[in-house]
C-alpha cells in the first residue's frame, strides 16, 4: 500500500501507533524534530526512564 501511494505522490508518511506493527516506527513518524522534542520532554520529566524502561509493551521514544 505504501508503495502504491508513493508512486501516486500521494504518501503521507504517518504512522497510527495503535494500527503500526513492531517493524514499524510510529514515533519517528512524527519527524525527526518532533521526535526529539518527545525524547527532549521525556528526559525532562522522566529522567530515570520510569516509563521507558518499567512499564511493558508499547511504544518507546528510547531504545
Amino acid at each position: 500500500m505504501r508503495k502504491d501511494t508513493a508512486s501516486r505522490g500521494q504518501l503521507i508518511d504517518f504512522t497510527y501507533m495503535n494500527y503500526s506493527y513492531n517493524f514499524q516506527d510510529p514515533i519517528g513518524s512524527y519527524g525527526a524534530e518532533n521526535k526529539k522534542e518527545l525524547q527532549r520532554i521525556s528526559q525532562k520529566f522522566d529522567p530515570q526512564g520510569i516509563f521507558q524502561k518499567g512499564v511493558p509493551g508499547g511504544w518507546k521514544l528510547f531504545p
